[in-house]
């Protein structure tokens, strides 16, 4: 059996949700969700105060300590009473996660990426490729039927320390850009709802055409220098829009 998770849901501006708080064995996948634990000690009350600004967002927590799905309120800067409650980030942009600089490698490995990588794979050539320029395109080379011939993308929802990333997970069903960085080389492509899915079992978040990815939806805006080399960190930067 699935272990027991729960999720709240902000909105493509990064503000939270209220009500949205839904227990449920994986992420959903339309939205902005973060994953938040689903049971605490209940012998001492939850941090308060922590997280600055005059508005708050707060989840419940019952006696035994187990999550109460739905009870995510706002509040103005005062601690729900009575029960357990516990503060979350009424923005996203406000998460501690944001501070830490997560990064992965490209590989030449032509098979599901491990935590802290991705690459960009062509299905006719079983081959991959290292130039971020070429992600979403035609492969001049392959003549495969038509949706093997483009150049796909995988990336592991892990970073390089194995720390999960909302911010590309919530990709799928929204429209927005993604820019990938590897020292001054830069490359950015905006995408549309048409453009990624998730896969739980690999966890990963994926263009690839010949499972559903729309040609075309994925759409080089600024170009690279050339090659990602597979020893420098790449960052991964995620806008919804």
């Amino acid at each position: 059996m699935s272990k027991k998770k729960a999720w709240i849901q902000y909105t493509k501006q990064g503000k939270i949700v209220p009500g949205s708080l839904i227990v449920s064995p994986r992420r959903p996948v339309n939205g902005v969700w973060y994953e938040v634990v689903t049971d605490i000690c209940c012998d001492t009350e939850p941090p308060f105060g922590l997280i600055s600004g005059k508005q708050k967002a707060f989840i419940k927590y019952d006696a035994s300590g187990n999550i109460v799905p739905g009870s995510l309120i706002l509040t103005d800067n005062k601690l729900p009473k009575p029960g357990i409650w516990k503060e979350v980030y009424i923005n996203i942009c406000c998460s501690s996660n944001n501070d830490k600089t997560s990064t992965w490698l490209i590989t030449e490995i032509f098979n599901s990426p491990a935590s802290g990588e991705f690459f960009i794979p062509n299905r006719c050539l079983s081959v991959t490729i290292l130039d971020p320029n070429e992600i979403g395109a035609v492969n001049p080379l392959a003549t495969c039927v038509p949706a093997e011939n483009y150049n796909q993308l995988y990336i592991n929802l892990n970073d390089s320390d194995g720390v999960y990333s909302n911010e590309l997970a919530s990709m799928v069903g929204n429209n927005g850009t993604i820019i990938f960085t590897q020292g001054t080389n830069s490359v950015t492509y905006s995408f549309t709802t048409d453009s990624f899915l998730l896969s739980v079992p690999f966890n990963t978040v994926f263009f690839d055409t010949v499972l559903g990815s729309i040609p075309g939806s994925l759409v080089l805006i600024s170009p690279g220098t050339g090659n990602f080399n597979t020893v420098d960190p790449i960052t991964i930067q995620v806008s919804i829009i």
